[in-house]
């Protein structure tokens, strides 16, 4: 699928009447790869004045990307040009995709006081969290939780974070194979969908990259204006270094890109009996 025809749907998630807003960004960064999505805690109309205490999403996708993200950092309050999401079925989130950024020198104190309560909140269970999950990785380190499969080995956990892990043959080559913790039941289904993919890895390793470079050529030579490449040549380059399943069967490939997007990687997400879903960019 080629950035056009995706942006296209990207786009037509969303409202042709455009808004002007006052967001207050959450205590997290946003995220910026192919799509760029920033967390909001609370809303402002600035037509109107009406306050939104809810949670929800600022989200991009083009060539502005990068040059907004630099401005939404965590905790601040941002007026923006906005179109709102036509799905209603969560009453609970309002998302947007962005526009443009009218301003960062906003001063929205209502905003900015429920902007406040979450961040003590968040940090209330940050604490907490990393209060249990240190506990649980010094047990962990005196005695490595370890998890023997007769095709794939033996998997690690030394961190309760990152999970199992093992690093297995691919193609000729070593690759990371990793799931996450659970009890025998969750850890036997990631066992069994991870065998699936590496039992027939020559067909998904064929897929995987055949994929990404379908959905990525466009973007790389976007990025690199001076050497546009086709989409053989981008599958050629590109390969898998590591493959993350969970037990329902969703699986995330992380692939080397040969530097085209530069500090970026290619991740492909998908599922097991569907296929690669979607390829993004992380880091």
């Amino acid at each position: 699928m080629g950035e056009t025809s995706y942006k296209d749907q990207f786009d037509a998630k969303y409202g042709s009447e455009p808004m002007e807003i006052a967001v207050a960004v959450g205590a997290q960064d946003a995220f910026c790869g192919l799509i760029l999505n920033c967390p909001i805690v609370a809303w402002q109309d600035l037509a109107t004045g009406k306050i939104h205490a809810k949670y929800g999403m600022l989200v991009e996708m083009g060539q502005n990307v990068r040059k907004h993200y630099k401005y939404l950092k965590k905790n601040s309050i941002v007026t923006v040009r906005v179109y709102k999401s036509l799905d209603e079925s969560d009453q609970s989130a309002d998302n947007f995709r962005l526009a443009e950024i009218l301003s960062t020198a906003s001063k929205y104190p209502e905003l900015k006081a429920i902007q406040k309560k979450q961040v003590k909140q968040l940090k209330q269970k940050q604490k907490q969290w990393l209060k249990e999950q240190d506990s649980k990785n010094k047990a962990l380190i005196k005695n490595p939780n370890h998890y023997n499969d007769d095709v794939l080995g033996r998997f690690t956990m030394t961190s309760v974070l990152s999970g199992y892990k093992n690093e297995i043959n691919w193609c000729s080559e070593k690759v990371t194979l990793g799931f996450k913790e659970g009890n025998e039941a969750v850890i036997q289904a990631c066992i069994t969908h991870a065998r699936e993919i590496v039992i027939n890895q020559a067909e998904w390793d064929k897929r995987i990259r055949q994929f990404a470079a379908s959905d990525m050529t466009v973007l790389a030579n976007d990025w690199n204006q001076n050497s546009k490449i086709s989409e053989q040549e981008f599958y050629d380059r590109i390969s898998i270094v590591g493959i993350y399943v969970t037990a329902e069967g969703e699986f995330t490939f992380l692939l080397d890109d040969d530097n085209m997007f530069r500090e970026h990687s290619v991740v492909v997400n998908g599922n097991i009996k569907e296929g690669p879903r979607e390829a993004d960019l992380v880091g």
